[in-house]
């Protein structure tokens, strides 16, 4: 925290330590930077976190006071502002506070009661909330009863960490035994039953076996969780997707097995040398908060094209055809499902098209996705005005009731949703639009 304090300037308001998430310890530092660079260095920030107590939180909104915020924002995904909110609001009135932004992560859906509780507060203030990406826009819009003031600013990737190296790209190859002919595909971040990765390596083994003339190789990089799937009552024990794919990889034949690589939790460094190794990025997903995807724009920044499925924060980057492409999905015996033959065409057609040297295809994306291109949008509030809210819909209602639920142990999602169920009332808008 700065010991000068610059007035009227926005006031940066994060956790001073770092976040439990891999995606998040990236997302927040990059938000920092973009609003420094939106507002030339003029910023200040605050510190905010769980174990604060009642006193210290109002000793916070006293220091955010004092330095006569021209906006506050909110960075990170956690704490819920709430208790920040209701102090500013007992020192000053909420009615009387700058405007307010606040960058919307996947993990919205944990705090749907907090977003209820602050609601009276909300209708006082002057807000923007930012979303990771339109299908995320559309989500939280239709959580609101219309709100205006719901805009895209996408989660910003430095393109001094990920880039296109050529050095790179050739001593990686090199390691792992691969010409410039040959084919590596690579997924990396949460391995899991919410990603889907068993039924990706079963597809990238197809890719393989379809394809006996190419050497095709295939790398996972991440670490194996045990969430499962508990908005739907499904509980992993601990290991147990370890095991399941493990076991699975043990009974693919020699051959094959052996271009099925797990390199295990890696750091930005050996990121960027997958990326920049590899000539595909997969990912399978349907994760019911898949607001955006970090490792498939990162890729994308080291010239790496990706093929995902058409789900959530995913299908924003469908901005290039040989960039990114999509696997339809539909929802079918209560889970959404692609085609493996449309799967299948979509890897051979982005394999081949080759239209964009990696550069030019790097550049693209730079110029939408990175800290600059955020700064700009951001830093524009005359263009994307701050509104009174308006309030909460039925279905954000609903959620708040259902969610405890969770806690519980209990699911909040149908076992088998279908179009009429809330789960698909809620979340069409990631399949869709």
């Amino acid at each position: 925290m700065k010991t000068k304090l610059f007035e009227k300037a926005p006031a940066i308001i994060g956790m001073s330590n770092e976040s439990i998430w891999g995606s998040c310890k990236v997302i927040t530092p990059n938000l920092v930077k973009a609003y420094e660079l939106a507002y030339k260095g003029r910023v200040n920030s605050f510190g905010y976190n769980e174990d604060m107590t009642r006193a210290e939180v109002v000793e916070l909104a006293r220091s955010i006071l004092k330095s006569k915020p021209s906006r506050l924002v909110i960075v990170d995904h956690m704490p819920h502002p709430a208790a920040l909110f209701f102090a500013l609001d007992v020192l000053h009135g909420a009615e009387k506070l700058p405007p307010v932004d606040v960058h919307l992560y996947g993990d919205f859906t944990l705090y749907t009661p907090e977003w209820i509780k602050i609601e009276p507060l909300l209708k006082k203030m002057k807000l923007r909330f930012f979303c990771a990406s339109p299908r995320q826009r559309n989500f939280i819009f239709a959580m609101t009863k219309k709100f205006s003031g719901v805009y895209v600013c996408p989660f910003p990737v430095d393109p001094k960490v990920y880039k296109v190296d050529s050095i790179q790209r050739k001593e990686f190859r090199r390691e792992h035994g691969l010409n410039e002919e040959d084919l590596l595909l690579c997924y990396t971040g949460r391995i899991s039953f919410q990603k889907n990765n068993l039924r990706l390596s079963q597809e990238v083994l197809r890719f393989m076996k379809d394809h006996p003339e190419r050497k095709v190789k295939f790398i996972l990089a991440g670490t194996f969780d045990n969430m499962g799937a508990p908005f739907f009552g499904f509980r992993s024990k601990p290991g147990e997707y370890l095991e399941k794919w493990s076991k699975w990889h043990s009974s693919v034949a020699s051959e094959y097995r052996k271009r099925i690589i797990y390199l295990g939790q890696v750091g930005p460094d050996k990121l960027s040398r997958i990326y920049n190794g590899s000539d595909v990025f997969v990912s399978l997903s349907t994760h019911h908060d898949e607001d955006y995807g970090m490792s498939p724009v990162e890729a994308l920044f080291c010239g790496c094209p990706s093929v995902l499925s058409s789900w959530g924060g995913y299908e924003g980057f469908t901005l290039k055809e040989d960039g990114c492409v999509t696997v339809p999905l539909k929802l079918k015996s209560g889970t959404y499902q692609f085609s493996s033959e449309i799967l299948q065409s979509k890897l051979r057609s982005i394999v081949d098209q080759r239209l964009s040297t990696r550069k030019t295809r790097a550049q693209f994306y730079k110029n939408r996705f990175s800290i600059e291109a955020a700064a700009k949008i951001i830093g524009s509030p005359q263009n994307l005005k701050s509104h009174i809210f308006s309030g909460w819909s039925s279905g954000m209602r609903e959620h708040a009731q259902r969610l405890p639920r969770l806690f519980a142990g209990e699911r909040v999602f149908e076992p088998r949703p279908n179009e009429k169920s809330f789960y698909y009332r809620i979340y069409k808008w990631y399949s869709k639009g």
